[in-house]
């Protein structure tokens, strides 16, 4: 294991942890995304159309061996509205289900991370047990799967996962767009816009700019 992935890995590496923590309270801190009509129009006498933001529903999430990224997506999840039941027990061999606000996570990071993801979904799962919301009685509202076959399996599931968002190579991108009939929030190369202030190192800004343009990341998410 390389050494950039074991820090990239370690959770206590310089302000990592404490960074995490914080991220948790700048979400809490956001208004409630849900219920916010942001477009609205009478299409006929009686008849009113409104564009009224709310929750996707269930997504499986894909992402590299970085362990906080189970923290910030659940922090997403949990922040958002909504509420809707979902059982499919006896559908799937990976056993769940929902009864929830929001927007239920089913998280797989990079191998090297599994117990740590794993660990941290559970912690979050606890929490939201003791919780007083409508999600203390909701197992399974973020929770972690740890190999291929999981998602394989998850990818045919497409009347009850709303959306798969992907994090990772191009190749990874088109092999799951490929493989469901999903909705599936993918991604091209980088073309990250990148904003430099006059003051910036102009060494490291020039790295910044081309990794954002050209950079294509990959893992192995089995």
């Amino acid at each position: 294991m390389s050494e950039s992935l074991v820090k990239r890995l370690d959770l206590g590496k310089g302000d990592k942890w404490d960074s995490m923590l914080q991220g948790i309270d700048d979400v809490a801190a956001l208004p409630d995304p849900s219920g916010i009509v942001s477009y609205a129009t009478e299409l006929d006498d009686g008849l009113e159309l409104f564009k009224v933001s709310c929750p996707i529903g269930v997504l499986l999430v894909i992402f590299e061996a970085r362990p906080e990224v189970v923290v910030n997506i659940a922090a997403l999840a949990i922040k958002s509205g909504g509420c809707f039941f979902r059982d499919i027990r006896t559908i799937s061999p990976i056993y769940f289900y929902f009864y929830f606000a929001g927007n239920a996570a089913i998280l797989k990071g990079g191998k090297e991370s599994n117990h740590t993801t794993a660990l941290l979904a559970t912690a979050i799962a606890r929490g939201l047990a003791r919780s007083n919301t409508l999600l203390s009685s909701t197992p399974g509202f973020i929770q972690s799967i740890q190999t291929r076959a999981e998602v394989g399996e998850l990818l045919k599931l497409d009347e009850y996962i709303d959306l798969v968002i992907p994090r990772g190579s191009n190749a990874l991108v088109k092999s799951i767009q490929n493989g469901t009939r999903i909705p599936v929030m993918g991604h091209a190369d980088g073309l990250c816009a990148v904003y430099v202030d006059e003051k910036a190192d102009l060494e490291t800004a020039v790295r910044v700019v081309v990794d954002s343009k050209v950079r294509v990341s990959s893992f192995v998410y089995d």
